[in-house]
């Protein structure tokens, strides 16, 4: 079976499965607005399920620069569930697109990252409910960080970019039955909307702010035009500034680390010279903190002062979700006044 979904469209728009050749032209001739520009997959029919459901996870990759590659992935993310039973017949058990599901009358939205029973969930959540069923998570998310780099490294080649430029990207994965992790699609335009709930402000507030956080301002915005941004070794320097912001955020580095110059730079087609030095440096003594430090960093570095140390924004979303809340609730006031003055208005 294969899934055929038109590049230009989203939100589940236009998307159908076919199970050979000639079904696809049957299609293609009754969707000829999508026949230029359509992605045809192979459909993984025995998913990975929770409780006899299937879901899918959308992780949020953060890729600073192509030259010298910096990528990082977001510890925390949104898992979509079906709104029924699996089953290979049934259409409200093979959706997990939130846009589609969201409209079904037992769909149930998350009310914290703890929250077990609706139909969208957090990382944190869905490993809880995985290692009560047995499964080793770290083992599985360090696969899919794994898959995720080889995803951007095979655009590598033909997505080089400015050096000013940075790109966040939405990765739909889905893990098989056998728990290896499929990239399902990448979205570039991805909703950052924090209002459809509690878990969508507290993750996506922590995913845009710890994105800022990582990118940095320079302190001395004269130094900064001095520098030269094809030299190497200023490449080098900034991204150890750079790496030193990461860890005081939710944003995992995962290329280049100590690993990267055996295990990844064989990977890319052809390796320009900036990532290959910075790989290089990294390997041979470039300093990385374990989770445990991680943790500490970011709960030292809550309150420090932003301008010292080349940050944007002082809150990076590990509040517990202190930050998402109060967005959330004041989105929800916001619409609460903007109907009262139109009913105001209408009683005029």
């Amino acid at each position: 079976m294969w899934i055929c979904k038109p590049v230009e469209a989203a939100m589940g728009q236009g998307i159908f499965v076919c199970r050979n050749a000639h079904e696809l032209a049957f299609q293609l001739k009754a969707r000829k607005k999508y026949a230029h520009g359509l992605l045809v997959s192979e459909y993984i029919e025995k998913p990975l399920l929770l409780r006899n459901v299937k879901f899918d996870l959308r992780v949020y990759v953060l890729v600073v620069s192509m030259s010298p590659l910096r990528m990082y992935v977001y510890e925390e993310g949104l898992v979509r569930f079906a709104t029924s039973q699996y089953s290979s017949s049934c259409k409200t058990a093979q959706l997990t697109n939130y846009s589609v599901n969201r409209l079904e009358r037992n769909f149930k939205n998350a009310t914290s990252l703890d929250d077990q029973t609706s139909h969208k969930q957090s990382f944190r959540s869905l490993k809880a409910q995985l290692q009560e069923d047995g499964h080793e998570t770290d083992k599985m998310w360090h696969q899919m960080h794994e898959v995720l780099l080889e995803g951007v490294i095979a655009m590598h080649s033909s997505c080089t970019g400015h050096q000013g430029c940075f790109q966040l990207l939405g990765f739909d994965v889905l893990f098989d039955q056998n728990l290896a992790p499929k990239i399902l699609e990448v979205n570039v335009g991805l909703s950052l909307a924090l209002s459809a709930s509690i878990l969508d402000a507290t993750i996506k507030a922590g995913v845009v702010v710890g994105a800022l956080n990582v990118i940095g301002l320079p302190q001395d915005k004269v130094a900064a035009a001095q520098r030269d941004p094809g030299s190497v070794s200023d490449c080098i320097d900034s991204s150890m500034d750079e790496f030193a912001r990461a860890e005081t955020t939710g944003f995992i580095r995962v290329f280049p680390t100590p690993d990267s110059l055996e295990l990844h730079v064989p990977l890319f087609k052809e390796v320009d010279e900036r990532t290959l030095a910075l790989a290089r440096a990294v390997a041979t003594g470039a300093p990385m903190l374990d989770q445990n430090q991680r943790t500490t960093r970011m709960e030292s570095d809550r309150e420090f002062d932003g301008v010292s140390k080349g940050r944007i924004l002082q809150n990076n979303g590990h509040d517990n979700g202190a930050s998402g809340f109060h967005v959330f609730e004041k989105i929800k006031a916001s619409k609460l006044v903007s109907k009262k003055k139109k009913k105001s208005k209408t009683k005029k």
